[in-house]
């Protein structure tokens, strides 16, 4: 006697294979997008590292073409500069994959080597 599967068996293990990868695909998705907003905070941090670096080491005007090809990654970027007393407070702002806004800061202490 020959055993093989039904039709009805075949179709269910489609259906299930059919399904898990519906679901699959939407978690690549969101995967996805948020690597995106991880690349753009390191850029964030690597334009204030640079600028903080330049900074400390007191170099007048821009810490080289590496700050604004960073910036250049992050949509919408501003880079703002507060100092109170000995301490200067610098700020990356940019607007995430989603479109909704994001900053990182980084302060410095002056005499802080």
């Amino acid at each position: 006697m020959k055993r093989g599967y039904t039709l009805v068996e075949l179709m269910v293990v489609v259906a299930l294979i059919g399904i898990t990868s519906v679901i699959a695909a939407g978690e690549v998705v969101q995967l996805h997008k948020g690597t995106g907003y991880v690349l753009q905070r390191e850029r964030a941090l690597q334009v204030l590292e640079r600028e903080a670096q330049s900074r400390l080491e007191r170099r007048s005007g821009d810490p080289g073409p590496g700050r604004q090809r960073l910036l250049a990654e992050l949509p919408g970027a501003q880079l703002k500069s507060e100092r109170s007393g000995a301490v200067t407070r610098l700020t990356v702002s940019w607007h995430r994959p989603d479109g909704r806004p994001a900053s990182r800061s980084l302060s410095i202490v002056e005499g802080s080597r």
